[in-house]
């Protein structure tokens, strides 16, 4: 397949205009467009070990790599539908070098490689996302003659005087990422063959400006602590090669505001960033402070986040309400809607190690204090664009 253009893409969560999805095309000849092969970027890519979106999201856990076939109609394939359909000759070409960055920040996010086959009547869409380093600017680099085409090395090489070396100043230029590829988009005239490839599920969320992944990961996570199958405190230790665990460990319960036993109510709770973040993440790992830990331990760390609300020598920016509560007898930690960004915290190691400093700052709390809340703007893409 031939390279067609290459489009570069911001999806913006917070936008002043109405569309929030802004492409544009770099306005390539079609001989520069034959430097970039598919097999540039493919032979990167590892794709025979992905799991269907469908499954259980604790099969996506370890990898986070999936696909998705066109039927299933989930957000991703709503993506493919809109990729497809707006990546076209008319999209406005990028008018400058200069316009992809303000002062040193990238204008977008990511960047397109639209691959066709017309006569096949198949398509396929490589992502790639960008970063700040891919600006090429007053740098002088070395090109080596490397069969009918020349490779770019941004390094000094020995002085030579073998001709096949020449020395090229960029004024002001990008590099064209091929490696660590997001995801790749086949889009086949017969739609029923088209489907999505996602080999970084968090990235991929993070570039379309949305949560779905992050929210689908999270709720696998409270219900895994819900239905008793994941457990903390179990005070695990190496032994040789093998990890024991020395007792059965703290159950993690979900409670409504009325003190009853209901992990819906925590889902709006997943509504926010620095919540769903880190049950997202959260994996029933022996190596996780949390699982390594003592029960009597984790219900000192329960008392000593208590008496900091009331120790001025303490900064807080909390109070008891939000604190968990630990029954030891019946080996049990009670999380409500109040609590769960503590209990969050707590899954990745936050709260234990603040309590050396003296001073314990939970993310959510700072995010309401100083920003507002920190739901995220994101853009529904159920809906038809």
């Amino acid at each position: 397949m031939e390279l067609d253009n290459i489009f570069l893409l911001n999806c913006s969560d917070i936008s002043i205009e109405a569309d929030r999805v802004n492409i544009k095309k770099l306005p390539l000849a079609d001989t520069e467009l034959f430097s970039v092969t598919e097999d540039d970027i493919r032979k990167n890519i590892k794709s025979n070990s992905l799991v269907s979106w469908t499954l259980n999201s604790e099969s996506l856990s370890k990898s986070k790599k999936y696909y998705v076939d066109y039927k299933e109609k989930t957000y991703h394939t709503h993506i493919l539908s809109y990729l497809d359909k707006y990546l076209t000759a008319y999209v406005k070409d990028i008018s400058s070098m200069g316009s992809i960055f303000q002062s040193n920040s990238l204008l977008f996010n990511s960047i397109l490689y639209l691959f066709t086959d017309n006569k096949k009547g198949i398509k396929r869409i490589y992502l790639f996302k960008l970063t700040k380093n891919i600006r090429l600017k007053d740098k002088t680099i070395v090109s080596i003659q490397v069969g009918n085409y020349q490779k770019k090395l941004n390094t000094k090489l020995p002085t030579t005087s073998a001709p096949s070396l020449t020395i090229d100043k960029i004024d002001n230029g990008i590099t064209l990422p091929t490696d660590n590829c997001i995801s790749c988009f086949y889009i086949d005239s017969n739609s029923e063959k088209s489907k999505v490839e996602v080999y970084d599920a968090f990235t991929f969320d993070e570039l379309f400006a949305t949560s779905q992944t992050q929210k689908k990961y999270a709720k696998t996570t409270i219900n895994n602590f819900q239905n008793k199958k994941w457990k903390i405190a179990q005070n695990i230790i190496t032994v040789g090669n093998r990890t024991v665990a020395q007792n059965e460990g703290i159950e993690v319960r979900f409670l409504n505001k009325q003190d009853k036993e209901n992990s819906e109510s925590i889902d709006e709770a997943i509504d926010f960033k620095s919540i769903r973040k880190p049950l997202a993440n959260y994996t029933d790992n022996v190596k996780r402070t949390i699982k390594r830990i003592d029960p009597n331990d984790l219900k000192r760390l329960i008392e000593e986040l208590n008496n900091a609300v009331e120790d001025k020598n303490i900064k807080v920016n909390f109070n008891k309400n939000n604190i968990p509560k630990i029954d030891l007898e019946n080996q049990r930690l009670d999380v409500t809607t109040d609590s769960i960004p503590i209990f969050s915290a707590m899954l990745e190691n936050k709260v234990i190690e603040k309590l050396l400093s003296h001073e314990i700052f939970i993310p959510y709390y700072d995010a309401v204090k100083n920003k507002g809340l920190d739901m995220f703007g994101e853009i529904d893409w159920n809906e038809e664009k």
